[in-house]
């Protein structure tokens, strides 16, 4: 059950296997923003073995859902509980979301301090995925959930996420994939210093957190077009295009390129997450008037 009020629809239809629901909502309250409205829920089961005294697995799928999530001041997203009990007979074994729409509404970040000659950003950005497909097993239980999840943003790309997760021992093993992924949309989810204008990124990540050490990623992600700002910078970097090689603990960058202000540069090295960075990078060609205006700097003779 759930700690919230539910608005369930009318019976469209009963089989010996399973049952529909129409349209339905979980809606929001003073308290929380978080809700949810389907076009339909299907409820599969199994009866007949429930008839013959065992409990009744449940394959619920919430058909064109569309899910409002509020992050609150901790940075948590979903302040809905699940209420299990044991004793029950009727279980929740898998649950499905088809062709849905979720939209994200992060907290607010301070601002990055910007050049007085660009616009300022809204910094409370929502996020809206678009066809959103899921599927997570294990709910009954709660101790080992395995998930699938696929969508897209509309003229954003698309992506793809699997993985298990350990509610208990706090372990999360996971693979995304990006396919030409837009990066701004997901600016408040990055650190506070660093605002995304425009970007795309694609790839494959392997993901691995547990408690008693520190984050583990490796794969290669492409990122191309990327401008960005980061705080206390007077200029942006722009038109950035590299590879990023995750190992474990290491980022090794190549191919990078990017332009800062109206200087180009090319850059290549490691960033380690422990050991500091070590990057090369190598100007190129640019004019007096260019590296003159890019730092604010007067010209002591005309250009």
């Amino acid at each position: 059950s759930l700690n919230r009020p539910v608005e369930l629809g009318p019976v469209e239809s009963v089989t010996l296997t399973g049952i529909r629901f129409g349209k339905s909502a979980i809606p929001a309250t003073e308290t929380d923003g978080d809700a949810l409205a389907v076009d339909a829920i299907a409820i599969q089961f199994a009866l007949s073995e429930f008839l013959q005294g065992g409990d009744m697995g449940l394959t619920v799928t919430l058909i064109r859902p569309h899910i409002n999530l509020d992050q609150n001041q901790t940075g948590d997203w979903l302040d809905t509980d699940l209420l299990f009990t044991d004793d029950s007979r009727l279980q929740i074994e898998e649950l499905r979301l088809r062709a849905g729409t979720l939209v994200l509404h992060p907290q607010p970040h301070p601002g990055v301090d910007r050049a007085p000659d660009r616009a300022v950003l809204d910094a409370h950005r929502t996020i809206e995925l678009e066809n959103i497909n899921a599927t997570l097993q294990g709910v009954a239980d709660m101790e080992h959930l395995t998930f699938r999840l696929s969508g897209g943003i509309a003229n954003g790309g698309g992506f793809a996420v699997k993985g298990n997760v350990s509610p208990e021992d706090e372990v999360v093993v996971g693979n995304i994939q990006a396919r030409r992924l837009a990066i701004a949309p997901f600016a408040n989810l990055l650190p506070d210093a660093l605002q995304v204008e425009d970007g795309r990124v694609s790839g494959q990540l392997h993901l691995e957190h547990r408690p008693d050490a520190p984050l583990a990623l490796t794969g290669v992600l492409d990122v191309a077009h990327l401008d960005t700002w980061v705080e206390g910078e007077p200029n942006p970097f722009t038109d950035t295009f590299g590879r990023f090689q995750f190992q474990g603990q290491e980022i090794e960058i190549s191919r990078g390129q990017t332009r800062y202000g109206k200087i180009p540069f090319t850059v290549e090295g490691t960033v380690h997450f422990q050991h500091g960075i070590d990057l090369r990078g190598k100007v190129a060609a640019v004019s007096v008037s260019d590296f003159m205006e890019t730092f604010d700097l007067a010209l002591p003779f005309p250009a």
